[in-house]
């Protein structure tokens, strides 16, 4: 409790009991379960803490290398840091005079998480607690002198993170000064402060070691020298990157801007819906089969595959792609349907949310399954490609590097061991097996380690 003196007081009801080593609140009812830390804190369990409301803290969930790297330059000083000693995770805790829901930000490669901010309806796992990966959560460190801030300021920073996280993953060589002129271009039209712009790509520039930094200073000072409204950028970050990727680098800035209006003269950007539309047909005949078939095909990216060659749907477990043979597709139809009428009713379409009741009939829903097939179709051949990713019962290893990163939905694997990866797992009854077996000699106990893996 000691880090959270400064913040919150001792009889605050804003805490929840895990399960042990996981994420999971033991509560079912958790978000108005909340308790004192010294009643949430049971003997072998984690602990969380509500955010949001309940406590008045938000916080910033770092989920990637750059993230951790760029955020102390870019975020406010948070009231308390933690963490589990990983390159790529850490949280910044904030006292907050407002809160709304979380917000997210992903990159575009793989749709993997950048960083989130936690407000309303959530709960973050705090020390003293073991991380699902068996490494333990502490604290990092604490800062009296940190003022409160509001959701807003708080949001537009983080999204700028995300902006310079997604920018610095690609901060390679041969494209570095596109990337900088790039950025620095569509940063001052949307009106980020010139010395904010400086000031992440001087950072990203320390943090991948970039030898040329000043030549990126100069692009930087090149382009904000200018009007802001002859600059672009966005065609630059276009060519380097492509055209996803510059539109994601740019959503996240119009975010930091709170100005999501001004990202639309020179990104085009268009909002593809999860659910049809079906405001846009003239009469109820016009809602057909392969049009729902088509829009559950644009639902379904990152839920289920249709795999060719077997006929057979595929689904994500959050863990690996699995065979479907429990038809989860049936269900996964039946809930997509009633997304749309939940999105009708909230337009106040009431008569076409009921006229879709009749999709709902078993019939219906193998028909809408059945048109969206060719549109989730895969080779099996594109699956377990890559044989140097292992997935665990809990993340994926990176066996190239042995570190571990989250599963991603975008990388079909679709084998996975049942047990869970733990960083600082040991094994001394093998190692003495080995050093028994070849006389403690390293080198060849290392060659055998490698060879069988």
């Amino acid at each position: 409790m000691a880090h959270f003196s400064n913040i919150l007081s001792p009889k605050q009801e804003c805490f929840i009991t895990l399960y042990p080593n996981s994420k999971k609140p033991v509560e079912r009812d958790w978000p108005n379960r909340g308790q004192t830390f010294q009643e949430a804190h049971v003997q072998d369990h984690n602990i969380g803490l509500l955010l949001g409301k309940p406590s008045g803290l938000l916080d910033v969930d770092l989920d990637c290398e750059a993230s951790v790297t760029l955020a102390k330059a870019i975020l406010p000083k948070p009231h308390a840091r933690f963490g589990r000693g990983a390159k790529h995770s850490e949280h910044y805790l904030y006292r907050c005079s407002n809160s709304e829901p979380r917000k997210a930000f992903t990159a575009n490669r793989a749709h993997t998480m950048m960083v989130e901010l936690r407000g309303d309806g959530t709960q973050t796992m705090v020390p003293p607690s073991i991380h699902p990966d068996g490494e333990p959560v502490s604290w990092i460190d604490s800062n009296e002198e940190a003022t409160e801030v509001t959701y807003d300021e708080l949001l537009k920073a983080v999204a700028l993170l995300a902006a310079a996280s997604e920018l610095m993953q690609y901060w390679n060589e041969g494209q570095r000064h596109s990337l900088a002129l790039g950025f620095a271009g569509i940063s001052h039209k949307l009106g980020v402060a010139p010395n904010v712009i400086m000031k992440v790509i001087h950072k990203i520039c320390e943090a991948t070691a970039d030898l040329e930094v000043q030549d990126r200073l100069n692009a930087v000072r090149t382009t904000i020298a200018r009007p802001a409204s002859q600059s672009s950028g966005f065609q630059s970050l276009q060519e380097t990157l492509g055209d996803a990727v510059a539109k994601n680098i740019a959503s996240h800035l119009a975010i930091a801007v709170g100005d999501d209006k001004s990202l639309q003269p020179f990104t085009e950007l268009q909002q593809v819906s999860n659910v049809i539309e079906l405001g846009q047909f003239a009469d109820r005949a016009n809602v057909t089969e392969a049009k729902m078939g088509w829009a559950f095909s644009q639902w379904l990216r990152s839920k289920a595959l249709y795999i060719v060659e077997t006929k057979q749907w595929m689904i994500w477990n959050d863990r690996y792609w699995e065979a479907d043979l429990s038809n989860e597709m049936h269900n996964l139809a039946f809930e997509y349907v009633q997304d749309v009428k939940a999105t009708l009713i909230e337009r106040n379409s009431v008569n076409d949310a009921r006229d879709l009741s009749s999709f709902e009939s078993l019939n219906r829903i193998q028909n809408i399954i059945s048109f969206a097939a060719p549109r989730q179709a895969v080779s099996a051949t594109k699956l377990d490609v890559d044989p140097m990713i292992l997935a665990t019962g809990t993340s994926w290893v990176n066996l190239s590097t042995g570190e571990a990163h989250p599963p991603c939905p975008d990388i079909l694997v679709s084998k996975a061991t049942e047990v869970s990866y733990t960083h600082q797992a040991r094994c001394p009854i093998f190692c003495k097996f080995l050093d028994d077996i070849f006389e403690e000699n390293e080198e060849l106990i290392s060659f055998v380690q490698k060879a069988i893996g």
